[in-house]
């Protein structure tokens, strides 16, 4: 069968020699070479890359919320795309552009919020014929807006009192209750004793229901808005490929700056990338934290399109057989080893001749 595998990278300061002779002798990696040309010519400060992190995340939220499938963060290109898109792509400009969107949007959201909490408390009284204002502006009488539950009744009502319905709701029913200034006092007791809520109203200057639809009108125009804004904002999927190619660049850049503050140096002197199967991994991590304890060992998963090392694992009697398959070319990975039933095939064939 064929080995399952993991690309690695070593970062390190010093005992260059030491650590390729104990790879070589342990012999369980493949080696490449790594180099650090795209990081060491930048002249940027960790708090920048930091920023462009963070406007890259967000740029990524957006992607990922106004994608109608989910999205695969994995990008497949070629390295001189990828140089292009790192050198001209500017992220800056798009992210100063999405996040006014996204401002405005909820700017807007919290105008519709607002309306509606208006609405809320206006509705029970979308019947009544009374304007607010002129109640608030007599001068010499005080009024209650109070509302009981739906089924009590009111039995009694002191002459020096005025109560009249103004709306209802399947709970509770709503009433005006208006008095001259010197009877507030026997006004609030007269509450007390029916068990009435007394409830706040605003200065409406308009029948309630007018108040209403000028609300309706101002949140539907609100929301059509918030619909145009959303459609710019969509527009956001066509940059998936350069967004993620150069969220995946900071990242890396990111790390490697922090491995560089913890080693306390400027920059790294070497480093060495390969491939390792997944069963060596922790014979390689022990090899490494005694010769370089201080160095940054990454693991990664094999991407599309790598030239990924073939690695068979046969049982001792199918292995000789190995050289048969070698002679044809090794499967490419993942697919299936045909070293087993080859081995089956070629005896045959060879008892026959």
């Amino acid at each position: 069968m064929i080995s399952k595998v993991k690309k690695f990278n070593i970062f390190f300061v010093e005992k260059e020699e030491e650590l390729l002779k104990s790879l070589q002798k342990l012999g369980i990696v493949e080696i490449e070479n790594l180099s650090f040309e795209g990081f060491e010519n930048k002249k940027i400060s960790k708090e920048k890359i930091e920023e462009k992190i963070r406007k890259i995340e967000f740029l990524k939220n957006i992607l990922i919320e106004y994608s109608e499938k989910p999205i695969n963060e994995k990008i497949f290109i070629k390295e001189d795309e990828e140089r292009k898109i790192l050198d001209s792509f500017s992220i800056d400009d798009l992210f100063n552009y999405y996040f006014s969107l996204s401002q405005e949007i909820e700017r807007r959201k919290k105008v519709i919020e607002r309306i509606e909490k208006l609405e809320e408390e206006i509705i029970p009284f979308i019947e009544t014929e009374i304007i607010f204002y002129n109640i608030f502006s007599l001068s010499n009488f005080n009024f209650f807006i109070f509302s009981l539950p739906y089924n009590q009744k009111i039995d009694e009502i002191n002459e020096d009192l005025y109560i009249e319905k103004i709306g209802e709701n399947p709970k509770e029913i709503f009433y005006i209750l208006l008095f001259k200034k010197e009877k507030k006092e026997i006004a609030e007791n007269f509450l007390k004793e029916i068990g009435g809520e007394i409830l706040f109203v605003r200065k409406w200057n308009k029948k309630i229901r007018e108040i209403f639809e000028k609300f309706e009108k101002v949140k539907n125009k609100n929301e059509e808005l918030i619909s145009e804004l959303k459609d710019k904002i969509s527009g956001i999927l066509k940059y998936k490929k350069e967004i993620f190619v150069v969220y995946d660049y900071y990242i890396s850049f990111y790390e490697f700056l922090s491995v560089k503050e913890r080693l306390g140096i400027s920059k790294f002197v070497k480093g060495i990338k390969g491939w390792i199967r997944e069963k060596d991994i922790n014979l390689l991590k022990d090899t490494i934290s005694k010769i370089l304890p201080e160095s940054y060992l990454v693991f990664e998963e094999p991407q599309e399109g790598e030239n990924v090392p073939i690695i068979l694992e046969n049982s001792k009697l199918i292995e000789p057989f190995e050289v048969v398959t070698d002679l044809y070319g090794r499967p490419i990975y993942k697919n299936i080893d045909p070293t087993g039933p080859l081995s089956i095939f070629f005896a045959i064939s060879f008892g026959f001749c």
